[in-house]
């Protein structure tokens, strides 16, 4: 359970629904973000995921994710990953 003060459900739900711009929010964590399908409160996604050390690492993810609203007050957001590919150096950047 997550609580952030200063802040509504209702505008958490809308920064963390707005999958298009993932990559702008969460730089440069999240190097590419894009909503694929969206039914009502599913949504499915696809992230990549960067981190440079000593080498890059990257992960591409599709993942489920419904938000359920729980209450005024309270909302859960259930995910589920379909597609997980980790990959490392020039190979990751070369893929979109």
């Amino acid at each position: 359970m997550w609580f952030i003060p200063g802040t509504t459900v209702d505008k958490a739900l809308a920064l963390l629904q707005d999958y298009n711009h993932h990559a702008d929010i969460y730089a440069p964590a999240v190097a590419a973000s894009r909503l694929t399908s969206r039914q009502g409160n599913n949504f499915r996604v696809y992230l990549r995921f960067m981190m440079k050390k000593v080498i890059t690492v990257v992960v591409d993810t599709e993942d489920d994710a419904r938000f359920i609203r729980e209450g005024p007050n309270r909302a859960s957001i259930p995910r589920e990953s379909l597609e997980f590919t980790l990959m490392t150096t020039r190979k990751a950047l070369a893929r979109p």
